[in-house]
């Protein structure tokens, strides 16, 4: 070895200042007193030396020197043994502590510095001894900062972000280290991390800063076992925060812990003597120890209110204004949440006859009180029509005496939140009054009327003692015993709802409903099928498992006129607390589409073909099952002598995940060993062809439409249906998925009809007695976000609007016959989450016009030939928020339409011809899907042509027929260029018309009456003369 060189450290004091030179000796360089200095790592590890001690404290060193200097390469050396060093001792708690894997740059590229105080300067300027020196370091240096060399880069946490560079303060350090985690099985991976998390919101309320605080703090957390494990982790193998998570989830918390804790979750169930606050915190604490749970919130309220007490229940219902499940996820967490704050002085108490606010606004009993209320009223022989013309809540307030149930429905008088009177159909119960009422609603209230006392509160009780002046005294009131006439009755004194259009919703409202023998013979007919189909077995529950829950859905079934035919009831699973991969695996099933349907009845309508409908009975319940799976016995049909015991299926059951499917796919084997094929391009048509007959199958669900042109193949097809599955035969074809079938075969007509739907929807929304509209929309309307709720007063009233519901049920029919609303559906359906009132009254004009156009039928028939053809029609920069066009397009087929689409595009247009170009595009591939499937169906010879599409624009023609280079349109996106392949290969070909003529305008924006009406009738929307 040469002659060592002097080296240099520049020291920067506490101060700021610079330049301050020890000069060590050179003697440093010799190897043998580095060998000295750096102790080996098993001494380190022993922890027997004290200069192996003090070595770890160089952690919290940043020193670096040039290249010349040794000192430099010590610290590297000895700062990579300490890295080893298991069990430390606690760094200064005044001392902060740098990263060491940031960069490091000083004023001077040949000279790097130290921050020291004056004191250490001092002291290594007295002494050459190295020894003192990397003493002095260990005992009194504040940053260290290894050498960028690779070989040194020991820490397995490499995040390379100048975000990362800060210091941590030794305070963080000794709280993360008095609650270490040593990796033991006790231990909880979620609560460490969310304590290192819970600790960063102290350092930073950036979350990007929290997240790099928990990487940098995560190291010093460690202890024992999981120390080591980390010690271990190769160098610079965890590049980010989310790196880090990952590595110790599959240390410390495998998927079989997962799995577990997933398992504790849907197994959750109120203990005895728990109450309800703690039982939502211990609750949350199971959320909380799977945080990938990947379960909706609704899921897991469902989950949570499904575990309660049958008392917990009522009371969450009491103190929701409704069953707790029919609130908004947010509302009834924030509810959740207030009865936790509240949990001191909190408990269950037995449910009260109190009314609760229903939310259609009316008021409605508990159901215990509604029993008792509906058994008095049926003793008496009270039918709810003779009530049906009830003053409102106003007059009844008004007449009755106040208490604390009067003055809470003045309140609701107060908020303008009436009730209608055909709305009120039952009368009162558990209330009755002493006081004289009047003989008839809206006179005056006697004035000797008695006020019951008000409660007696513990504010009350503890001024018992005292006596004041201030307080009022009660005035005197008659002691004549008054009697109320018959008309309030005791059954007859508070409101509740009893509407007979709606549905039970439970088991025990259904046994108390004026319907009661329909729907239990209905429930027998269904444990009639379970049992015919075997559906499952009792067995005892093995320890492992848990059962599923069911429930009883109660169904009344129309026809086209409205009128009940079939009283239904299901038993359905809770399928939500299956678990995927263990209980399920795959749950998709087809369905057939309506643009196929119609297509079908199009060709059906030219051909005059024979249209019979079919229903399979509990269909979900043929479909064969994989998993074990394990259900309570159903209310009302528990076995006496097995009540312990539960069901094991052997058969798929309506409710659970994958039942669709096992059905879907029972019925595609069942109906492909008779003949059928499947269409390619429709996954749930069949046809099959016999010689010059032929039989089309299509299948929605439980719901089968066969269509042919021979009765005896016809027939054929339902026997084997017969014998295969439990079916119903329903003759011709007249009422499907909500939509009348009427025919005139003299005349080759169908007609498509939802007009009781939409009397259902229109009394609904309680416009059934409002004027009639004569546009979907006015021409020139522009609805924009802008227009949202601008004041709370506002948005707290178009929060009591069903805006979403109005624009789903309105948005049913547009699919299924009326695509003269289509545009209009898709201008309001963007405003759902934010809507204004001048969306709801857009939204209102649409159901006028429902009114007015209810009885229209979309006609199929009259064509001398049948050919599709289709317009397609753009409407540029018609959106206000994101200057965004509007598209349109229609299929006719056989005098009326069999697909259509009003939409906005997905990017915004420079021009008019670009907007009409990616119109084109997008009918082009509707055409070409259309086009094969109704050439595969193999009964429509001009299937074979180019399907013409219709476009009133010529520039956006020339530019679909052949590419033009042109600077107004080469930006376009190649994915709309595929209507030039389409146009080549034959399969579509695009032609001019005039805008007048152009069918598809009514879907790009509103128009006048003349216009509109023309269009209408083009689409085959018209009145249907018998």
């Amino acid at each position: 070895m040469g002659k060592p060189r002097d080296t240099k450290i520049a020291i920067l004091p506490s101060t700021t200042r610079k330049g301050t030179t020890l000069s060590t000796s050179a003697a440093l360089d010799s190897p043998s007193v580095i060998d000295k200095l750096v102790s080996p790592p098993h001494a380190s590890r022993a922890g027997t030396s004290a200069e192996s001690e003090n070595s770890h404290n160089i952690d919290n060193v940043s020193a670096v020197l040039d290249d010349s200097g040794s000192l430099g390469s010590f610290l590297d050396a000895t700062i990579a043994r300490s890295r080893q060093i298991e069990n430390t001792e606690t760094p200064n708690a005044t001392t902060p502590v740098k990263s060491p894997e940031l960069d490091y740059s000083s004023d001077d590229p040949d000279e790097d510095y130290v921050e020291l105080d004056d004191d250490f300067i001092e002291k290594c300027n007295a002494t050459t001894d190295a020894r003192k020196i990397k003493k002095l370091l260990a005992e009194h240096a504040v940053r260290y900062k290894p050498s960028p060399d690779p070989k040194f880069a020991t820490s397995p946490i490499n995040i390379r972000d100048k975000d990362y560079d800060f210091s941590l303060d030794l305070s963080h350090i000794a709280i993360v280290e008095k609650t270490p985690f040593c990796g033991t099985e006790k231990e909880s991976v979620v609560e460490h991390m969310t304590e290192l998390s819970t600790l960063s919101g102290v350092f930073s309320d950036d979350v990007k800063m929290r997240t790099y605080f928990v990487a940098k703090i995560f190291p010093f957390s460690l202890k024992d076992d999981a120390k080591t494990w980390y010690n271990n982790l190769p160098p610079g193998s965890i590049k980010s925060p989310t790196d880090l998570r990952d590595v110790f989830f599959r240390k410390y918390f495998p998927a079989s812990a997962q799995h577990a804790a997933l398992q504790r979750i849907y197994n959750f169930d109120q203990e005895d003597g728990e109450k309800l606050p703690e039982a939502w915190a211990r609750f949350c604490s199971l959320i909380r120890a799977q945080p990938d749970h990947d379960l909706e919130k609704h899921d897991l309220l469902d989950i949570f209110y499904s575990g309660l007490t049958i008392e917990s229940r009522a009371y969450l219902d009491s103190c929701a204004g409704c069953v707790f499940r029919k609130r908004t996820p947010d509302d009834a967490e924030e509810l959740l949440a207030k009865i936790g704050r509240n949990h001191d002085d909190w408990s269950t108490p037995e449910p009260t006859p109190t009314p609760i606010v229903k939310k259609r606004g009316m008021i409605k009993l508990n159901d215990e009180d509604m029993r008792e209320a509906k058994k008095s009223l049926k003793e008496k022989g009270i039918k709810p029509e003779d009530v049906k013309n009830l003053p409102p809540i106003e007059d009844i307030c008004e007449t009755i005496p106040p208490s604390s149930m009067i003055e809470y429905m003045k309140d609701i008088v107060t908020n303008k939140r009436k009730v209608p009177n055909e709305e009120i159909s039952t009368m009162l119960a558990n209330y009755s009054f002493n006081g004289k009422i009047p003989k008839k609603l809206g006179d005056p209230v006697p004035e000797d009327v008695p006020v019951p006392p008000a409660p007696v509160t513990e504010e009350a009780n503890d001024n018992d003692h005292e006596t004041s002046s201030e307080v009022a005294t009660e005035p005197r009131r008659s002691t004549r015993e008054r009697t109320t006439p018959d008309w309030y009755d005791p059954c007859l004194n508070l409101m509740i709802v009893d509407n007979n259009d709606e549905d039970p919703a439970t088991y025990e409202e259904a046994m108390m409903s004026p319907d009661s023998n329909k729907w239990q013979e209905a429930m027998k007919s269904e444990m009639g099928s379970m049992y015919d189909n075997k559906v499952w077995t009792l067995v005892d529950l093995p320890d492992s498992r848990k059962a599923v829950e069911n429930k009883w859905i109660f169904k009344r079934k129309t026809d086209a006129d409205g009128n009940v035919t079939v009283y239904k009831a299901r038993l359905v699973a809770k399928g939500f607390r299956q678990i995927q991969g263990v209980d399920y695996d795959e749950t998709f099933s087809p369905v057939a589409k309506l643009k196929s349907v119609r297509i079908l009845l199009a060709i059906a309508a030219f051909f005059d073909y024979e249209i019979w409908q079919m229903d399979v009975k509990t269909a979900f319940l043929n479909g064969d099952i994989e998993e074990e799976l394990y259900m309570v016995q159903p209310k009302g049909f528990v076995d006496p002598k097995n009540a312990d015991m539960v069901c094991k299926l052997q058969r798929s059951i309506y409710g659970l995940k994958q039942a669709s499917r096992s059905w879907n796919r029972r019925f595609d084997k069942v109906i492909k060993d008779f003949g059928f094929i499947q269409c390619h391009g429709e996954a749930c048509i069949y046809k099959k062809v016999s010689g010059s007959s032929v039989a089309f199958l299509i299948l929605y669900v439980d719901d089968i439409l066969l269509i042919g042109n021979d009765i005896e193949l016809l027939s054929s097809v339902k026997g084997y249906l017969n014998k295969c599955f439990s079916m119903k035969d329903l003759g011709e074809a007249a009422y499907i998925l909500g939509i009348k079938i009427y025919r005139d075969r003299s005349r080759r007509l169908i007609g498509l009809s939802q007009s009781t739907y939409l009397d259902k929807i229109l009394k609904k929304f309680r416009m059934d007695e409002s004027k009639k509209g004569f546009l979907p929309m006015l021409p020139g309307k522009v609805l924009s976000k802008t227009q949202g709720p601008a004041t709370a007063e506002e948005r707290e009233r178009m929060n009591q609007i069903p805006y979403a519901s109005a624009v789903g049920s309105i948005m049913y029919a547009m699919l299924c016959t009326r695509p003269d609303i289509a545009h209009a559906v898709s201008l309001t359906s963007r405003y759902q989450s934010d809507p204004g009132m001048e969306h709801w009254t857009t939204v209102k004009n649409i159901l006028k016009y429902l009114k007015r156009t209810k009885d229209m039928f979309l006609c199929y028939g009259g064509d001398q030939e049948l050919v599709v053809t289709s317009y397609t029609d753009a409407s540029w920069n018609t959106d206000p928020d994101d200057s965004k066009s509007q598209s349109g397009y229609v299929f006719i087929l056989n005098g009326a339409a069999v697909s259509w689409c009003s939409s906005k595009q997905c990017t915004v247009a420079k021009s008019s011809t670009e907007s009409e170009y990616i119109a084109a595009s997008e009918a082009s591939s509707e055409a070409v899907w259309m086009k094969r499937f109704i050439v595969e169906l193999g009964v429509v010879p001009s299937a074979l042509d180019p399907l013409v599409i219709y476009c009133d624009n010529m520039g956006a023609i020339a530019n679909a027929q052949e590419p033009r280079s042109h600077k107004k349109l080469k930006h376009i996106k190649l994915r709309f260029h595929s209507i030039r392949e389409y146009i080549e290969d034959g399969e579509v070909k695009i032609c001019k018309v005039h805008t007048d003529l152009n069918v598809a305008d009514p879907l790009t924006k509103a128009l006048p009456r003349a216009k509109h009406d023309q269009h209408q009738n083009a689409m085959g929307v018209r009145y249907l003369t018998m």
